[in-house]
Protein backbone atom coordinates (compact mmCIF):
# COMPACT_ATOMS: atom_id res chain seq x y z
CA UNK A 1 0.00 0.00 0.00
CA UNK A 2 1.23 3.38 -0.89
CA UNK A 3 0.96 6.06 2.09
CA UNK A 4 0.05 9.57 1.67
CA UNK A 5 1.81 11.76 3.87
CA UNK A 6 0.43 14.80 5.90
CA UNK A 7 3.34 16.30 7.71
CA UNK A 8 4.17 19.37 9.67
CA UNK A 9 1.06 20.88 9.35
CA UNK A 10 1.26 22.22 13.17
CA UNK A 11 -2.15 23.95 13.72
CA UNK A 12 -5.53 22.66 13.69
CA UNK A 13 -6.50 18.56 12.90
CA UNK A 14 -4.96 17.72 9.79
CA UNK A 15 -8.34 15.92 8.59
CA UNK A 16 -11.74 17.52 9.80
CA UNK A 17 -14.96 16.08 9.01
CA UNK A 18 -17.94 18.14 10.77
CA UNK A 19 -22.00 16.63 9.93
CA UNK A 20 -20.65 14.79 6.91
CA UNK A 21 -23.27 12.72 4.98
CA UNK A 22 -22.68 9.60 3.77
CA UNK A 23 -19.68 7.16 5.39
CA UNK A 24 -16.38 9.14 5.02
CA UNK A 25 -13.04 6.65 4.93
CA UNK A 26 -9.82 7.95 5.85
CA UNK A 27 -7.21 5.06 4.85
CA UNK A 28 -3.58 4.62 3.73
CA UNK A 29 -1.84 8.20 5.18
CA UNK A 30 0.76 8.73 7.48
CA UNK A 31 0.08 11.81 9.48
CA UNK A 32 2.69 13.27 11.86
CA UNK A 33 3.38 16.78 13.86
CA UNK A 34 0.04 17.98 13.65
CA UNK A 35 -2.08 19.41 16.59
CA UNK A 36 -5.06 21.01 17.64
CA UNK A 37 -7.10 21.40 20.48
CA UNK A 38 -9.30 17.95 20.09
CA UNK A 39 -8.40 15.32 17.60
CA UNK A 40 -4.29 15.98 16.80
CA UNK A 41 -4.84 13.79 14.07
CA UNK A 42 -8.72 13.70 12.66
CA UNK A 43 -11.48 15.15 14.34
CA UNK A 44 -14.84 14.08 13.77
CA UNK A 45 -18.03 15.82 14.78
CA UNK A 46 -21.74 14.24 13.55
CA UNK A 47 -20.56 11.91 10.88
CA UNK A 48 -20.16 8.27 10.24
CA UNK A 49 -16.42 6.97 9.37
CA UNK A 50 -13.82 4.62 8.98
CA UNK A 51 -10.11 5.03 9.78
CA UNK A 52 -7.92 2.14 8.63
CA UNK A 53 -4.22 1.61 7.73
CA UNK A 54 -3.14 4.80 9.08
CA UNK A 55 0.09 5.62 10.79
CA UNK A 56 0.06 8.36 13.12
CA UNK A 57 2.73 9.77 15.19
CA UNK A 58 3.69 12.68 16.92
CA UNK A 59 0.50 14.65 16.89
CA UNK A 60 -1.13 16.63 20.21
CA UNK A 61 -3.94 18.07 21.69
CA UNK A 62 -3.50 20.53 23.72
CA UNK A 63 -5.27 24.40 25.00
CA UNK A 64 -4.07 27.53 26.15
CA UNK A 65 -0.38 27.11 27.70
CA UNK A 66 -0.35 23.61 27.22
CA UNK A 67 -3.58 22.16 29.31
CA UNK A 68 -6.09 20.05 28.26
CA UNK A 69 -7.38 18.91 25.25
CA UNK A 70 -8.80 15.49 24.09
CA UNK A 71 -7.82 13.13 21.45
CA UNK A 72 -3.90 13.70 20.78
CA UNK A 73 -4.23 11.37 17.45
CA UNK A 74 -8.51 10.91 17.05
CA UNK A 75 -11.24 12.48 18.26
CA UNK A 76 -14.86 11.22 17.70
CA UNK A 77 -17.88 13.20 19.06
CA UNK A 78 -21.88 12.54 18.23
CA UNK A 79 -20.33 9.90 15.38
CA UNK A 80 -20.07 6.58 14.69
CA UNK A 81 -16.62 5.15 13.69
CA UNK A 82 -14.90 2.14 12.94
CA UNK A 83 -11.04 2.83 13.65
CA UNK A 84 -8.95 -0.36 12.04
CA UNK A 85 -5.84 -1.38 11.63
CA UNK A 86 -3.51 1.72 12.34
CA UNK A 87 -0.59 2.69 14.16
CA UNK A 88 -0.33 5.28 16.43
CA UNK A 89 3.09 6.24 18.26
CA UNK A 90 4.35 9.19 20.72
CA UNK A 91 0.55 11.12 20.30
CA UNK A 92 -0.23 12.88 23.43
CA UNK A 93 -2.81 15.57 25.27
CA UNK A 94 -1.60 18.62 27.60
CA UNK A 95 -1.21 18.19 31.39
CA UNK A 96 -5.01 17.17 32.68
CA UNK A 97 -6.24 16.28 29.02
CA UNK A 98 -7.58 12.80 27.75
CA UNK A 99 -6.77 9.86 25.46
CA UNK A 100 -3.27 10.62 24.46
CA UNK A 101 -4.34 8.36 21.49
CA UNK A 102 -8.44 8.17 20.90
CA UNK A 103 -10.41 10.56 22.81
CA UNK A 104 -14.77 9.17 22.21
CA UNK A 105 -17.49 11.25 23.47
CA UNK A 106 -21.61 10.81 23.00
CA UNK A 107 -20.56 8.54 20.47
CA UNK A 108 -22.26 4.97 21.22
CA UNK A 109 -21.46 2.85 17.81
CA UNK A 110 -17.31 2.85 17.68
CA UNK A 111 -15.54 0.32 17.19
CA UNK A 112 -11.96 -0.54 17.50
CA UNK A 113 -9.68 -3.02 16.19
CA UNK A 114 -6.49 -4.52 15.71
CA UNK A 115 -4.25 -0.98 15.96
CA UNK A 116 -0.65 -1.03 17.97
CA UNK A 117 -1.48 2.44 20.31
CA UNK A 118 1.98 2.65 21.96
CA UNK A 119 4.04 5.06 24.26
CA UNK A 120 1.33 7.97 24.00
CA UNK A 121 0.81 10.89 26.81
CA UNK A 122 -2.75 11.06 28.29
CA UNK A 123 -4.51 7.77 28.56
CA UNK A 124 -4.50 5.65 25.27
CA UNK A 125 -8.41 4.99 24.67
CA UNK A 126 -10.67 7.51 26.88
CA UNK A 127 -14.71 7.21 26.76
CA UNK A 128 -16.85 10.00 28.44
CA UNK A 129 -19.85 8.42 27.69
CA UNK A 130 -20.00 4.72 26.27
CA UNK A 131 -18.03 1.58 25.94
CA UNK A 132 -16.86 0.67 22.46
CA UNK A 133 -15.98 -2.02 20.89
CA UNK A 134 -12.54 -3.08 21.22
CA UNK A 135 -11.40 -5.81 19.61
CA UNK A 136 -7.35 -7.47 18.95
CA UNK A 137 -5.40 -4.27 19.96
CA UNK A 138 -1.98 -3.88 21.05
CA UNK A 139 -2.02 -1.03 23.46
CA UNK A 140 1.09 -0.98 24.90
CA UNK A 141 3.60 1.87 27.02
CA UNK A 142 1.32 4.35 27.80
CA UNK A 143 0.61 7.05 30.33
CA UNK A 144 -0.78 6.70 32.96
CA UNK A 145 -2.83 3.80 31.65
CA UNK A 146 -3.77 2.37 28.57
CA UNK A 147 -7.30 3.16 29.19
CA UNK A 148 -9.45 5.77 30.58
CA UNK A 149 -12.59 7.15 31.30
CA UNK A 150 -15.49 4.67 31.76
CA UNK A 151 -13.50 1.83 29.70
CA UNK A 152 -12.33 -0.69 31.52
CA UNK A 153 -9.04 -2.95 31.34
CA UNK A 154 -9.40 -4.78 27.88
CA UNK A 155 -6.03 -6.49 28.56
CA UNK A 156 -6.50 -10.28 27.60
CA UNK A 157 -9.68 -9.75 26.68
CA UNK A 158 -11.16 -10.19 22.86
CA UNK A 159 -7.82 -10.90 21.82
CA UNK A 160 -6.68 -7.54 23.11
CA UNK A 161 -2.85 -7.26 24.16
CA UNK A 162 -0.38 -5.58 25.64
CA UNK A 163 2.84 -5.93 24.67
CA UNK A 164 5.91 -4.70 23.01
CA UNK A 165 4.86 -4.56 19.22
CA UNK A 166 8.86 -4.24 18.48
CA UNK A 167 8.56 -1.61 15.39
CA UNK A 168 12.05 -2.15 13.57
CA UNK A 169 13.18 1.39 14.37
CA UNK A 170 10.84 3.74 15.16
CA UNK A 171 13.11 6.57 16.61
CA UNK A 172 13.83 7.09 13.07
CA UNK A 173 9.92 6.69 11.77
CA UNK A 174 10.46 2.96 10.91
CA UNK A 175 6.91 1.15 12.26
CA UNK A 176 7.16 -2.12 10.47
CA UNK A 177 7.44 -4.90 12.72
CA UNK A 178 10.17 -7.26 13.65
CA UNK A 179 10.46 -10.97 13.31
CA UNK A 180 9.57 -11.47 16.57
CA UNK A 181 6.68 -9.04 17.25
CA UNK A 182 3.18 -9.98 18.96
CA UNK A 183 1.52 -8.22 16.25
CA UNK A 184 2.53 -10.57 13.09
CA UNK A 185 -0.32 -12.59 13.57
CA UNK A 186 -1.60 -12.44 17.61
CA UNK A 187 -3.82 -15.49 18.03
CA UNK A 188 -7.11 -14.95 17.02
CA UNK A 189 -6.76 -11.67 15.49
CA UNK A 190 -3.75 -12.07 12.56
CA UNK A 191 -1.62 -8.97 11.79
CA UNK A 192 -2.86 -6.03 14.50
CA UNK A 193 -0.91 -2.07 13.42
CA UNK A 194 -0.88 -0.45 9.31
CA UNK A 195 2.05 -2.30 8.68
CA UNK A 196 3.42 -6.53 8.26
CA UNK A 197 6.99 -7.46 8.75
CA UNK A 198 9.55 -5.32 7.99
Amino acid sequence: MSYTELLGLFSGSAIYCHSVTGESVIEGFTIAHSYAGGGGAISCAVSSLTICDNVIFDCSASGIEGQDGAGGAIYVHLSSAIIRGNTIYDCRVGTGGTGGSIYLSSSPDVTIEENIIAFCTGEAIHSYTDVPVILCNDVWGNTPTNYGGIIPDQTGTNGNLSMDPLFCDALNEDFTLHADSPCLDAPGCGLIGAFAQG
